[in-house]
């Protein structure tokens, strides 16, 4: 087991350790409809995605899920909260957020633990790039359609977890 130790400058030791992030995989409402009326959905399947700019720290021109690291004093789902509004300017009720999975992976990105949630949003919701997040962070924000994926060129291999979704 590798443990890793800095030495802050009033001789202090702190352990580094693995990050923690969390993805929002938000999905359209119109499907629960459809669903509940017993129609074919697959093409109805819609998820918000946003596209990363010049001043995300990875992958820039890319297409992700929002995401982001949890920051101090708040619980995974405040962070996954700020995140969808720091990304796509939406306000979400918390109570929304469903725990999907977590990813614990070493071989994951730079070794982060991500907790992943689900919601439903209205397919009418009105979202645009955020504003309060790093700036250039956001290039764009839309719906994807589930059978438009693989059009699309993605960061942190966000389209195999959609795909996994469906």
């Amino acid at each position: 087991m590798k443990n890793y130790q800095i030495e802050a400058k009033d001789g202090s030791k702190h352990w580094i350790s693995r990050s923690v992030a969390v993805t929002a995989i938000l999905m359209s409402d119109r499907i629960l409809e459809l669903i509940r009326s017993g129609k074919d959905c697959e093409k109805e399947i819609y998820f918000l995605a946003v596209k990363r700019g010049s001043g995300s720290g990875t992958f820039p021109g890319l297409w992700c899920l929002p995401c982001g690291y949890v920051d101090f004093d708040e619980t995974v789902k405040q962070a996954c909260v700020r995140e969808i509004k720091e990304e796509t300017n939406l306000d979400i009720d918390i109570s929304i957020l469903r725990n999907y999975i977590v990813e614990d992976s070493p071989e994951a990105f730079n070794q982060n633990i991500t907790f992943r949630f689900t919601a439903f949003i209205p397919h009418d919701s009105k979202f645009s790039v955020g504003t309060t997040g790093e700036e250039n962070e956001i290039e764009d924000v839309k719906w994807i359609n589930s059978l438009d994926i693989d059009k699309y060129e993605w960061a942190f291999n966000h389209n195999e977890l959609l795909k996994k979704m469906i």
